[in-house]
């Protein structure tokens, strides 16, 4: 009668990780709803009321937003229990799709027609002169002497 009580317990073995990640899994997406349902005090809680001090902190937005409604609870629901895009591709079972169907794994947008915007490595406008040394482009002689100073690679083209 030892023998089948060893295989119970082989098949308890066997069983206990798919169960212990399940209950890992389980806490984290709890600890995860707990930590968005917390929250932070405001930076000037702490300070008393009535100074002259806070009350030349306040800026005109805090007062107009002072007569406004709170917030519905769906409304809170929605911030409070909002899911990132990987949570919400476990969810549906879209890695499970076949690839001929559209989902956001299988979503692509074809190349791009129009060549590609030539920005100044430096200050991001439009650079319409390149640099001979690294081609990098730039807008200006002074962007040119930035470049040159500190980001040209010097890598010849």
């Amino acid at each position: 009668m030892a023998a089948p009580r060893e295989v119970q317990n082989v098949a308890a073995v066997s069983a206990a990780p798919e169960l212990i990640a399940r209950r890992n899994k389980r806490h984290v997406e709890e600890l995860e709803v707990a930590q968005r349902s917390n929250y932070a005090e405001a930076k000037g809680a702490d300070m008393g009321t009535g100074l002259a001090g806070n009350r030349s902190r306040t800026t005109l937005a805090d007062e107009c937003n002072k007569g406004r409604k709170k917030s519905t609870a769906h409304v809170r629901s929605i911030l409070l229990y909002r899911k990132n895009l990987n949570t919400i591709i476990e969810q549906e079972g879209l890695g499970s799709l076949p690839s001929h169907v559209p989902s956001y794994l299988t979503a692509a947008a074809p190349e791009s027609v129009i060549e590609a915007r030539k920005l100044c490595s430096v200050c991001g406008y439009w650079g319409h002169y390149r640099c001979a040394r690294c081609a990098e482009p730039y807008c200006d002689l002074g962007c040119k002497a930035t470049h040159t100073e500190t980001r040209c690679e010097r890598r010849i083209v």
